[in-house]
């Protein structure tokens, strides 16, 4: 078999009747703008045929990739990489995928092994630090504005034991925020100035078992946070009232 005559020296073997293995000839030359423009206007349109893709394919078939892994900085450096990106953003728009491709990417998406990748995938970057810093903040953000499907409904009316709080507080100069939105809960009274969370603990729905667990559960959310918590029973708030002459 001839060997490769490129200036190269690459000593690789080439087809009868070839002096170059395709492409070694020109390494590290540069083609003129004109040359480019040319040969981009001649492949213009120009498909693979299948032989072709497939020829391809198997002569990649279990070579590693030397891009995996790699950003497009750090292969191409970063001004190629903004270069790259506008040109690929340009091209894409106003592009339409035919409802075959679209068929045939839903396909792909959908194998077992490429879902089990991205779940991967989307557990470690959800799990890094950066990712719960934003994602904290970006909750944070959607509980404070007030038309935000994700902030908790306030309630659209005052228990009995609420309006003799209400009294309590405005009876004795307290500065109170009533309904409150802390983290994804809705607290019944919220004291600033003592960093105070307050509960009005109806007798009916909060003495069933299963409500003391959740409550329980909301209190260490509320001390994680740093604000203290104090949850005053029906009969207390009744006695309160009585102690202080309120009236509702």
């Amino acid at each position: 078999m001839p060997l490769c005559d490129c200036k190269w020296k690459c000593g690789l073997e080439v087809k009868p009747g070839n002096r170059f293995i395709h492409g070694h000839n020109f390494r590290g030359v540069k083609q003129s703008s004109e040359h480019i423009e040319k040969l981009r206007l001649a492949n213009t349109g120009k498909k693979h045929t299948v032989e072709s893709i497939e020829k391809i394919r198997r002569a990649q078939l279990g070579k590693p990739s030397n891009k995996k892994g790699k950003t497009f900085e750090e292969m191409y450096g970063e001004e190629k990489t903004n270069i790259l990106k506008n040109n690929l953003s340009f091209i894409q728009t106003g592009q339409k995928r035919s409802e075959e491709v679209k068929a045939n990417m839903k396909i792909a998406h959908n194998r077992p092994e490429v879902v089990e990748k991205h779940r991967q995938a989307n557990t470690i970057s959800t799990n890094r630090p950066k990712a719960i810093e934003k994602n904290r903040a970006k909750a944070i953000r959607q509980l404070e504005d007030p038309n935000s499907k994700f902030r908790p409904p306030t309630k659209t009316f005052n228990t009995s034991i609420e309006k003799i709080m209400k009294a309590i507080f405005e009876k004795l100069n307290v500065q109170y925020i009533f309904q409150k939105h802390i983290s994804t809960k809705l607290v019944d009274f919220y004291i600033p100035h003592k960093n105070l969370i307050i509960e009005c603990d109806g007798t009916y729905w909060h003495g069933r078992p299963e409500q003391e667990k959740i409550d329980r559960e909301r209190d260490d959310l509320f001390r994680s946070l740093g604000y203290k918590i104090k949850r005053l029973s029906e009969a207390r708030i009744n006695e309160l009232k009585i102690i202080h002459g309120v009236n509702y």
